[in-house]
């Protein structure tokens, strides 16, 4: 009874931690980033880093970059990737395509967003 009791607990635990929401931790200059993935071409010569970067402002943003840190397996930062968007309008969405130069990277995150003043 104790064991099933203790495992009850733990499930409702996991439960509860997955019911959080995720921290945007880009809400502060009203955008929401998704998870990055990484794309190659057909022949596997070019990869991409591809995301999508959510204007949750009602105003034009313009000269958006977003700057991505490229990392290997063990998750070390092994270099970084950028992409550009003259015009991202009020409520839109930017699907980037940062090109990825290092062959060592197998993920990527999105540390900065940053904005033409």
């Amino acid at each position: 009874e104790r064991l099933s009791a203790r495992q009850k607990a733990i499930q409702a635990q996991a439960n509860a931690g997955a019911s959080v929401p995720p921290v945007n931790p880009f809400a502060q200059f009203g955008f929401r980033v998704s998870p990055v993935t990484l794309e190659t071409n057909a022949t596997g010569s070019i990869i991409h880093a591809v995301g999508q970067v959510h204007n949750l402002t009602s105003r034009q943003r313009f000269g958006v970059r977003v700057v991505l840190d490229l990392l290997d397996r063990t998750g070390t930062r092994v270099g970084d990737a950028k992409d550009y968007q003259s015009i991202l309008e009020p409520n839109a969405e930017w699907q980037f395509r940062a090109l990825v130069v290092d062959k060592k990277a197998v993920a990527a995150k999105v540390v900065a967003i940053k904005e033409a003043q």
